[in-house]
């Protein structure tokens, strides 16, 4: 909503300056005389707690705030306790889930955490936020009407890669660089590759061979009609793809297992599994976000066919699917009410449904988290069948949530520090472990995100310099980052034929990289289900 003639590069008068950076334009709606801000941008811009400028006032005179639970919008402040209790999207239940279980799928504990009350001042601690822990999470520990934030006061402890050089570049990847090669090229024992610079070492890196191509299609999503419902048609075919991949492993049996998407969204994926499954089937969706527009199953035709809709209004839609809003590196699966039976008389306890585990591009730590949280179910008695992650965002790993810190501890070329007993799983922290995590996690996005090399005409960009000052070729940054991507997945392999026993797991590209950039998936099953992997 622009005024005709009106330079859309700068806001019209009398209408809010803040920019709306996912659909490059200003805010269109009006600003009291003289403010620069409309009632619900002004806190953003003023700190949003409780003491900015005059500017952070509403038209009837009352001061806003950012909301605790959710800083993407404001509440006037004698409003923010009723708005927290009641009226937030993003509030937490009135009564905790008992599949609710802070930080229990979490690998490491930095010193000094803890989840009492006591600690509830150490919300604005930047560690403990960055890496994501519970005590963090303002759903978790800040009670209705408090103006607490998360970060509010602290330095982000996370890698900055502009303060990198030649010498700390080569000495986080050179050994990265080494377990790559060793654990994908053949030869790669008579390479001698300790002998070599880290520049030789990033030039034979494969950006494309290192890893079998298996892009798979489903009969699901091969029709128009199933085409149409997806809004981008690359979307269609990589969920084609890991439908494809389920149906080869043999597990899209709804009467043996039941099914958990992690990352679900608005469960778009979910919906095309409905429809390629014989029967009605018991679907677990989780995600931390509550999606305004669900795509959810409106009806089931004659024909098998599935309508999808963009509001989840039909009765039947909610007996189809059990959405779970919760942080991954909180939910106990073994805890869900769907996929728990009778109870077993000799221990009391119920009997756990099988689980196909699933999801396109589960970023970052959430595909850790999802790994471990698998691991939890079976400890308790369930079993997985069967996964099919695509991976993605490999920056937005964390150390305190990577699913094999042995492996990791070789990876770093580190010293192991001795096991510490949390549930079973965890190890102590070790501070430069964390602190080279994050810096060979943060060069992960040199693969993605890497801008096209300057003109030879331009030699004096940005990149250009960074180039310079990190001693490497834009193809070399480019390999660098597929490395990095590469040996942290590689890890999640390990532990998935490991602690799952999926001595089949393999790392696929199941689609093309014009598809997606985020093109490889992490697929695996219990033998002998699987015999066409």
């Amino acid at each position: 909503m622009t005024t005709p003639g009106h330079d859309a590069s700068v806001p019209a008068a009398g209408r809010c300056h803040h920019y709306v950076s996912n659909k490059r334009r200003f805010c269109p709606l009006t600003t009291r005389p003289g403010a620069t801000y409309c009632r619900e941008h002004v806190a953003i811009h003023n700190g949003g707690n409780g003491n900015g400028s005059s500017d952070n006032i509403s038209d009837d005179g009352l001061r806003r705030v950012l909301c605790p639970y959710d800083t993407s919008h404001s509440v006037e402040l004698n409003s923010l306790a009723t708005h927290m209790r009641s009226r937030c999207n993003a509030r937490p239940p009135d009564t905790a889930p008992p599949y609710l279980r802070p930080d229990c799928n979490v690998v490491s504990l930095p010193p000094g955490y803890d989840r009492s009350d006591a600690a509830r001042a150490m919300l604005l601690n930047a560690l403990w936020g960055d890496e994501g822990l519970a005590c963090s999470d303002p759903r978790l520990v800040v009670k209705p009407g408090e103006l607490v934030y998360p970060n509010d006061a602290a330095q982000s402890t996370q890698t900055k890669l502009d303060t990198l050089d030649t010498r700390s570049v080569a000495r986080a990847l050179k050994p990265v660089a080494e377990l790559y090669l060793r654990q994908t090229l053949p030869n790669a024992g008579r390479l001698e590759l300790d002998r070599k610079s880290l520049a030789e070492l990033l030039d034979m890196v494969d950006l494309a061979g290192d890893f079998r191509s298996d892009p798979r299609s489903h009969p699901v999503l091969d029709s128009s009609q199933s085409m149409a419902k997806t809004k981008h048609a690359r979307h269609a075919v990589q969920q084609s793809s890991l439908l494809g991949h389920l149906d080869a492993l043999g597990c899209l049996d709804p009467q043996k297992y039941a099914f958990v998407e992690f990352g679900a969204g608005k469960g778009e994926l979910s919906v095309h599994l409905h429809a390629a499954l014989a029967e009605n089937p018991t679907i677990i969706l989780v995600d931390r976000k509550n999606f305004r527009q669900k795509f959810n199953v409106d009806k089931t035709s004659e024909d098998s066919t599935t309508t999808a809709t963009t509001e989840s209004n039909s009765s039947f839609s909610r007996r189809q699917f059990t959405r779970i809003y919760i942080d991954i590196r909180d939910l106990d699966l073994s805890r869900v009410p769907e996929l728990q039976g009778a109870v077993d008389p000799t221990t009391g306890m119920p009997a756990l449904r099988p689980v196909v585990a699933y999801s396109k591009h589960l970023c970052g730590a959430a595909t850790d988290l999802a790994l471990r949280c698998l691991k939890r179910y079976e400890n308790a008695g369930g079993s997985v069948a069967a996964i099919a992650i695509a991976l993605c965002c490999h920056h937005r790993c964390r150390y305190s949530t990577y699913a094999d810190p042995e492996y990791l501890t070789k990876t770093l070329a580190l010293s192991a520090d001795a096991n510490s007993s949390r549930d079973g799983c965890s190890v102590k922290w070790n501070e430069s472990h964390c602190k080279a995590f994050r810096q060979i996690a943060a060069m992960s996005s040199w693969a993605i995100n890497a801008p096209p090399p300057p003109p030879p005409s331009e030699p004096s960009g940005d990149l250009s310099g960074q180039l310079l000052r990190l001693g490497l070729t834009f193809a070399q940054r480019v390999r660098a980052g597929h490395a990095v991507k590469r040996v942290l997945d590689l890890g999640r392999v390990h532990y998935v034929r490991t602690a799952l026993s999926m001595s089949n797991a393999e790392l696929v590209y199941f689609t093309s990289r014009s598809t997606s950039p985020e093109n490889l998936a992490l697929v695996g099953a219990k033998m002998p289900l699987s015999l066409s992997l």
